[in-house]
């Protein structure tokens, strides 16, 4: 899901008293999409998550079929009004996970080396860095 990322007010001052025009990134944007997927379940109180996030798939603002999310909006923007106010969207069943992108496959970790010999202590392999560590759904 998307939401605006890019000069987002917010308080610039402990005071409450003065905004700031410059601000956001993904802590704005994660923020607006979790407000609208809890504008949506406050009046749908016996929808699970699953179904929660599914209408916001299905009426998120986008150009191409859901069942592709882009490489960069994802699913699309997120719209909770047209949910919450116009009642589109189909939840689906509570029990059924909502849709994920899988065309292209996690790369299968690398082969585990062979047990060192006893007689002499091997060095420990290196440990691979957060970023190389791939990030699979």
């Amino acid at each position: 899901m998307a939401a605006p990322g890019v000069d987002i007010p917010r308080w610039c001052d402990t005071s409450f008293r003065r905004y700031c025009a410059h601000g956001g990134g993904t802590a704005a944007a994660s923020a607006l999409v979790s407000a609208q997927a809890a504008l949506v379940w406050s009046k749908h109180r016996d929808w699970t998550a699953a179904q929660v996030l599914r209408v916001l798939e299905d009426t998120a603002l986008r150009r191409w079929p859901v069942d592709t999310p882009s490489k960069y909006l994802g699913y699309g923007a997120a719209r909770a009004r047209q949910v919450v106010v116009l009642g589109r969207g189909r939840p689906g069943p509570p029990t059924r996970t909502p849709r994920r992108h899988t065309s292209t496959p996690c790369p299968r970790p690398p082969a585990a080396p062979p047990p060192p010999r006893r007689r002499r202590r091997a060095p420990r392999p290196p440990r691979p860095a957060l970023s190389a560590i791939p990030v699979c759904h």
